[in-house]
């Protein structure tokens, strides 16, 4: 044999072997085409969501405890005077708010009046026109047969006429007696804008009772050094109505952008933590002015420092800024962003023979959120499927098999 022909052999049996891999490849990239994918998914449900602010704070000598006004408003009674040592817990100035609930009450009860009104003009306005469209079709009915009848001379059939006639004037005169009861334009407009005004006064009185300020209750032991508050007069806000020195080191100190300062209120509550120790605490004191990196000075009560709570020391600091037990909710990675707003990808049962599912993006509104989940205010429901962490080439996923957590 020569070695041309051998060498011919070798080269048919190489393209052999060439063909049958490529085939091999080939199947198992078709068997791959037509593999379903899996992709985890979980129901919108209704979730506990806490929301902080992270930061950063400096302990600082607590030996001032000032209680500030977070809104203008009229004291009650003052029990202690100045250089007065007290305790932890003692009152020491009440607020008389009988005046903002009074108002309060007054807007309460005209915002629902004017409620109450506008609902019942437009009920009967869309009833009358429901009535009246109704009488035009009867009107309708009683003229076609009216032309029907209209120039026979059969005794019978006139009778017919005449009846239906009757019908459609009696129609016709009812037609115009709901029309003279329809509410006018001018007064659907005038309860509008007596609702929108009452509405208004009424989230001003509501926003203002919010704000009023609960008693001032000393902090910690220590003397009366600044006390502004009178009795029965009236206070504004910003005003330090009480300071105590005190001899415990109790504050922290925290500077807060213009971004998060929104987020921050009066009264919430602190977690600080300063190596292994976390202790709890209360936001007391928001500043009204911005330094020139346009921060806000942010103070925070300590309620169990110890020996280990040394000034000048900075300590992490996370300020519960939302809560709600019960939030409709979906983890956080399922929520994307693009041009069009916030979206995530709901699981839609295509084949419920199969279980096979197709990703739909739908854009939702969202609210606050937790380190794992984010509160859904609109475009979801609960129980609805929602794709976990949707891969990068879900939009070419047309058909898919979910699987869900146990």
């Amino acid at each position: 044999m020569s070695k041309l022909t051998k060498g011919k052999k070798k080269l048919i049996v190489f393209a052999a072997v060439a063909i049958l891999a490529a085939a091999g490849v080939g199947s198992c990239m078709l068997n791959s085409m037509n593999q379903t994918p899996m992709l985890m998914a979980s129901g919108v449900s209704m979730q506990e969501i806490q929301s902080f602010l992270s930061t950063s704070g400096t302990i600082k000598q607590g030996n001032l405890e000032e209680h500030i006004m977070a809104a203008t408003t009229e004291v009650g009674n003052v029990y202690f005077e100045v250089g007065d040592e007290v305790k932890k817990g003692d009152l020491i100035v009440s607020f008389d708010n009988a005046e903002a609930m009074r108002e309060y009450k007054s807007a309460a009860i005209a915002y629902e009046k004017t409620r109450l009104g506008l609902d019942e003009t437009e009920r009967k306005y869309f009833e009358t026109m429901e009535d009246i469209a109704e009488i035009e079709d009867n009107m309708e009915f009683h003229k076609k047969k009216m032309e029907e009848y209209e120039d026979s001379t059969d005794p019978d059939e006139r009778a017919l006429f005449e009846r239906y006639q009757a019908k459609y004037e009696n129609a016709k005169s009812r037609k115009e007696g709901l029309e003279d009861t329809i509410p006018s334009e001018e007064q659907l407009k005038i309860d509008q804008l007596s609702f929108e005004e009452a509405k208004m006064k009424f989230e001003e009185a509501q926003e203002k009772v919010n704000s009023l300020p609960g008693n001032i209750i000393a902090g910690q032991d220590g003397t009366i050094e600044e006390l502004n508050a009178k009795k029965l007069n009236t206070i504004s806000k910003g005003t330090v109505a009480v300071a105590i020195k005190t001899s415990e080191t109790q504050t922290v100190e925290m500077s807060v952008g213009k971004y998060d300062i929104v987020k921050v209120a009066l009264g919430q509550s602190a977690e600080i933590t300063l190596g292994n120790k976390t202790y709890q605490g209360t936001v007391t004191e928001i500043g009204t002015a911005a330094d020139e990196k346009s921060n806000v000075k942010v103070k925070i009560q300590v309620d169990n420092p110890d020996e280990s709570f040394i000034p000048g020391m900075e300590v992490d600091v996370d300020v519960l800024t939302y809560s709600t037990p019960s939030a409709l909710a979906l983890p956080v990675e399922a929520v994307k962003t693009d041009r069009g707003g916030d979206y995530c990808y709901t699981a839609e049962l295509t084949d419920p023979e199969k279980q096979i599912y197709q990703p739909v993006k739908t854009y939702i509104t969202l609210g606050n959120s937790s380190d794992q989940y984010i509160e859904v205010t609109g475009g979801l429901t609960e129980g609805q499927l929602v794709i976990d962490n949707p891969p990068t080439n879900i939009d070419s996923i047309l058909a898919c098999i979910i699987s869900q957590p146990a």
